[in-house]
């Protein structure tokens, strides 16, 4: 069999990528209805990658409700008549993000670990959107860490409901960081970017490492502050286009995720770029108006009603073979929270009302 597990749908934009390693050099193709998209780069398919990927619309992929995945292997590559196998089809059903009452479950710092995190999921139950918000690996020091993910992505939606993923401060370090968005989905090379699922508007935020870009660990391997900068003017322009993004009739919930809870104060040396992200929280509480932010890195669990500039929910927590995440089913007017973990256990539950104003 071509493909190593089942596809992955992330969400990026308002289109799915749908992502998925294979085993050996092959062809990939993805059939909506009858329409084709081909995994290519300017009219020449793609053969020599881990990890192939298809961008579809969204709409086409909910209103039709299911998806063919096409590999045919690729024999030899020549000028002339190259050879190929005979190709093999999988069709998985797709299920969109409901309307209202959208069951979701955030898993952040699993750090390698597989089982843990999918028995703290199986205690919230059956779900329709996984969010996925860094440090699903130890380190970037071998391509098998990048698989963990599709392993998670595999058990938990079975390529049947979208995924949202987040890269978290341990995925810059190590041999393969660079290859991140290779693996991973990205809007390009960038990791920061909106997504649209149901009436959920989001965008997906990148802090990077949590230490300055001088920090002797890093040894001159990262330049995070001009990359969070970036990020500033990323947000502007996401306002600047209020109208097709978060502003559209349709939006009901407006979500941040973002691996490193940037509004909390850390004490030394993760107290870096105060302005930068002081100047991120002042352009989403102004302009924006999240309903919630959704965050991992501290390894602990809580649910900050009045922070700004929304309430925080910090959903993980990491011990020696122990993994918490969080369920949340997500109302117009509010969140149920669940904090779950891998002994089995509902840790804590509580609810989150949105009080929304007017978008400037």
């Amino acid at each position: 069999m071509l493909l190593k597990y089942t596809p992955a749908v992330f969400a990026v934009g308002t289109d799915y990528l749908i992502m998925v390693p294979v085993t050996a050099d092959c062809l990939f193709s993805v059939k909506i209805g009858d329409k084709v998209y081909h995994d290519a780069i300017s009219g020449v398919l793609r053969s020599k990658v881990c990890v192939h990927r298809v961008k579809v619309p969204q709409r086409e992929l909910d209103a039709v409700g299911a998806y063919t995945v096409c590999v045919r292997p690729m024999v030899e590559r020549l000028p002339y008549d190259s050879v190929t196998g005979e190709p093999e089809e999988y069709t998985y059903a797709f299920s969109p993000v409901p309307d209202t009452d959208v069951r979701i479950y955030h898993l952040a710092d699993c750090h390698t670990y597989v089982p843990e995190p999918l028995a703290a999921a199986a205690v919230f139950g059956n779900i329709d959107l996984l969010i996925l918000n860094g440090d699903a690996f130890g380190d970037a020091d071998a391509e098998i860490m990048f698989e963990r993910i599709y392993i998670l992505c595999e058990q938990l939606t079975g390529g049947h409901i979208p995924v949202v993923c987040a890269r978290g401060n341990h995925d810059l370090r190590g041999a393969f960081a660079e290859d991140y968005t290779d693996w991973m989905p990205a809007d390009g090379d960038n990791t920061f970017y909106t997504f649209r699922v149901g009436k959920i508007w989001g965008v997906v935020l990148d802090a990077g490492e949590d230490k300055a870009d001088d920090a002797p660990t890093y040894r001159h391997t990262v330049c995070c502050t001009g990359f969070r900068k970036q990020q500033t003017a990323f947000l502007q322009r996401v306002i600047d286009e209020a109208p097709t993004e978060y502003a559209t009739p349709d939006v009901v919930t407006r979500l941040v995720v973002c691996h490193i809870p940037f509004t909390e104060l850390f004490s030394p040396p993760c107290d870096i770029e105060q302005e930068t992200y002081a100047a991120w929280a002042q352009l989403l509480a102004e302009h924006i108006r999240p309903d919630l932010m959704l965050c991992g890195h501290t390894h602990r669990l809580a649910v900050k009603k009045e922070a700004t500039p929304c309430p925080l929910m910090i959903g993980s927590a990491f011990g020696e073979h122990y993994v918490a995440g969080c369920g949340l089913v997500l109302q117009e007017k509010g969140c149920a929270v669940m904090f779950t973990d891998s002994c089995g256990d509902v840790l804590e539950a509580e609810y989150i009302p949105f009080e929304r104003g007017e978008l400037k």
